[in-house]
């Protein structure tokens, strides 16, 4: 995978409609400008499959509606994007099975209509098959959007504002802006704000994508803390910041007869030989692994030997042994301090089931997920008194400070020695489990999102995007064929020419024209209503690559039999356009057998009114 770092720009899809897209954002509170920012992953492959087809054939089923009056629930609108689920920048865990979880939550609550993934992204991770099955799931187009648009959506919830997209524009879909329709993002936590754990070259992608937070129309925070942040840090009207806090999953609970916690431990992570305590934790500094290690190197060696403390956490390639290392610098024994590495959720369960206690040392959380999970499977958990971690336990005894090593060291060691202290902390962690639940944060989700929507302007209806794919030589005929065809269109669409040519990226009057190499790197080919590609007997391999990427409409500009490539495009394509010498619509020499007939067009090159009309009716029905 290679990771192209992006400087931060502040736009919608590109520089040139940065202008129009101002003007449809005026009569929307706080915003000034839309901003899509982010790192570029380049996948190398294409969009991943769907079970249901591409975008162009998937058709959003809704199944909302009231069994006894057949009226659907006034909070029953929701769109969320769920980008995140389908694994990157923030891995498998944390972020990503909050927003799994959250979206869930609201799909009980029948508060959603629909579930957008990102066609431009591979799936790194699988996604649970109650999310990846659901009639609202639907990949995020520009088609998509539009059908939900006029059947009425609420709020756009983005579960997490901070990924890393691409291309960059994917982020935040341009229609949501454009159209007025009320946003909302989860904030987890701005640790960037707080400590310095982001290497330079994110933060400048952060401190971009946080403009994005500080302008949309409501923040969900996950706790008071990070409410507190986002008002102090971020300058956010405090009316605009509801906390809705975070729920444990119910796959993490006490053994059940038939589970043997014990023996998967023993099978999966044999060098695990004593009673021990866990910490679910992080690489990043914040995380405070390193306090931990130290702090257990201060326990009396009477209770280290009989204990080992366990580590467990994906490690990049860079980690090495370098707690392991630590360990011995600080007195530790072979086999005192146990480093796993990423297990997964099985294995994580197990652990917590086990476990004779749960410490958290971090620095810095939004919320402090881990304790609740620890408490769900029974393990009496401590935590850290700092940021949001106590709001988890609400009980101080529970807490050290992660900056007193001494501190930490005592209250570990009383979780580990003191039999009333730890029945103290079970029944905490069992009032912290019936206090957090995803029940709780749906009806909070959707009291706030409910005020955007009462409150909400009339949105607009924005104009269909086309983009125009071929070779358009600055000094050739199909450059000045394509100024007369713009001006013909007129300004019943937006038209983008990208230009297989190597022209440079310009605007000569109506006409915007980019590089063909920026379509999917730059721009993102799933916002426009059409793209069409422009082919005749020498269409260079880039335009028929891209026919094949991102199927659109083709326009035969000479009779498909002089093409090259010509039945690969329209077995693909969602229309054709052809000249008036072909063979008559759909007929037998153009479909192989059982394929499925696209809609076609006669069009003369020489009748630009006629021929743009033709285009107008196909970017019609196929969108």
């Amino acid at each position: 995978m290679v990771v192209e770092v992006l400087e931060p720009t502040i736009e919608i899809a590109d520089e040139r409609t940065r202008d129009s897209d101002r003007r449809a954002l005026r009569t929307r509170p706080w915003f000034g400008r839309a901003v899509n920012v982010g790192i570029r992953v380049g996948h190398g492959r294409s969009m991943p499959r769907w079970r249901r087809g591409p975008p162009s054939a998937s058709r959003l089923a809704v199944h909302l509606h009231d069994p006894v009056s057949g009226t659907q629930p006034a909070a029953a609108r929701l769109v969320v994007d769920l980008q995140t689920a389908q694994g990157g920048f923030f891995g498998d865990r944390g972020i990503r099975r909050y927003a799994m979880s959250f979206t869930l939550a609201l799909l009980r609550k029948r508060a959603v209509s629909a579930v957008l993934l990102n066609p431009n992204r591979p799936n790194h991770e699988s996604i649970p098959t109650e999310l990846r099955d659901a009639p609202e799931a639907a990949w995020s187009t520009v088609s998509t959007l539009r059908r939900l648009d006029a059947e009425g959506v609420g709020a756009y919830v983005m579960t997490s504002p901070f990924e890393r997209t691409h291309p960059a524009s994917s982020a935040l879909p341009r229609y949501v802006v454009q159209s007025g329709m009320p946003i909302a993002v989860v904030l987890y936590d701005l640790i960037p704000e707080v400590i310095d754990v982001y290497p330079a070259e994110l933060m400048a992608g952060y401190r971009a994508r946080r403009e994005l937070v500080k302008q949309v129309d409501m923040v969900l925070a996950l706790s008071d803390q990070t409410r507190r942040d986002a008002i102090e840090r971020l300058g956010i009207p405090p009316e605009r910041v509801e906390v809705i806090g975070a729920g444990g999953s119910d796959f993490f609970r006490p053994p059940e007869p038939g589970d043997q916690p014990a023996l998967l431990l023993a099978e999966r992570l044999p060098a695990i030989t004593k009673p021990f305590v866990l910490c679910v934790t992080g690489w990043s500094a914040h995380k405070n692994a390193e306090g931990l290690i130290d702090a257990w190197a201060r326990l009396p060696r009477a209770t280290r030997d009989s204990h080992q403390l366990v580590l467990t956490c994906r490690l990049p390639p860079e980690a090495g042994t370098a707690w392991i290392d630590r360990g011995r610098e600080r007195g530790l024994r072979d086999g005192d301090l146990v480093v796993t590495d990423y297990v997964d959720d099985d294995v994580l369960r197990a652990l917590y089931q086990q476990a004779r206690l749960f410490v958290l040392p971090s620095l810095y959380e939004g919320f402090g997920l881990p304790v609740l999970e620890a408490a769900l499977c029974g393990c009496p958990a401590v935590a850290s008194n700092v940021s949001a971690v106590p709001e988890v336990l609400q009980w101080s005894p529970a807490t050290f400070s992660p900056f007193d090593l001494d501190e930490m060291a005592s209250v570990v060691e009383r979780g580990l020695c003191d039999e009333e202290f730890r029945l103290q902390l079970r029944r905490v962690g069992e009032e912290a489990a019936g206090r957090h639940t995803w029940d709780r944060v749906a009806d909070r989700t959707i009291s706030a999102c409910a005020r955007l929507d009462d409150a909400r302007t009339r949105r607009r209806i924005p104009q269909p995007r086309v983009a125009l794919v071929g070779s358009f030589p600055p000094d050739g005929e199909r450059a000045s064929w394509s100024a007369r065809f713009t001006e013909v269109l007129g300004g019943a669409v937006e038209v983008d020419f990208f230009d297989a040519s190597d022209a440079e990226d310009g605007q000569e009057g109506r006409r915007r024209r980019h590089p063909l190499a920026l379509l999917g790197r730059t721009f993102d080919p799933w916002s426009y209503d059409a793209i069409v590609y422009l082919v005749d007997e020498a269409t260079p391999p880039a335009v028929l690559d891209a026919g094949r990427r991102y199927p659109g409409i083709v326009w035969f500009l000479v009779t498909p039999a002089e093409c090259l490539d010509a039945h690969a495009l329209a077995s693909a394509a969602r229309a054709r356009l052809v000249p008036p010498d072909t063979v008559a619509p759909n007929g037998p020499a153009q479909l192989a057998p059982f394929a499925r007939p696209t809609p076609m067009r006669t069009v003369s090159v020489d009748d630009l009114e006629g021929a743009a009309a033709s285009l107008l009716e196909l970017v019609r029905v196929t969108r």
